[in-house]
């Protein structure tokens, strides 16, 4: 996901509030924050205490944590605020409401050409198996060939003769 995402939100909230808000990664690295000298810095241990709590609010040093939702049960992003009082609990949990929406958002908005793109893969695949199987010495309609081919094909399906032109075989 793109971490520009995260980071316009973030800048939003600088205006909002005085505290230091940020977003982590599952490895610890700040990816988007409204202190830009913050950006890039790695938070093994912020990483950690999340990885051990389910979803729950996490305060480790002067920052309060809580991840973002996630498809596994791994979390992939979580938003943080300095400080550990109550008032950076209820912005860190009002900061991942809105990260949330924006992340479904994203991902809902670039993700549509995955399951088309499969489904067409899938079509191809069968097709291909089904016409493979057929054993090579077996008697196969053939396909009439030629300029008007697609007329005898049509005057066999329809009531009156087709197209009026007469196949050339």
């Amino acid at each position: 996901m793109s971490s520009r995402v995260f980071q316009s939100i973030v800048l939003q909230m600088k205006e909002c509030t005085d505290r230091v808000i940020g977003v982590i990664d599952d490895q610890g690295t700040v990816v988007s924050c409204n202190q830009l000298t913050w950006i890039g810095q790695k938070w093994e241990g912020a990483a950690s205490a999340l990885n051990t709590n389910d979803g729950a609010v996490v305060i480790y040093g002067d920052k309060t944590f809580k991840p973002l939702a996630s498809r596994s049960s791994h979390y992939d992003y979580a938003a943080f605020v300095q400080g550990s009082d109550e008032q950076a609990r209820l912005i860190c949990s009002m900061v991942t409401v809105a990260l949330n929406s924006a992340k479904a958002y994203y991902e809902e908005k670039h993700d549509k050409t995955g399951p088309f793109v499969k489904s067409i893969i899938s079509r191809i695949t069968s097709f291909w198996a089904t016409s493979m199987s057929a054993p090579r010495n077996s008697t196969l309609p053939q396909r009439p060939s030629g300029r008007f081919s697609w007329c005898a094909r049509w005057s066999r399906r329809t009531l009156h003769g087709g197209c009026g032109a007469e196949p050339v075989l």
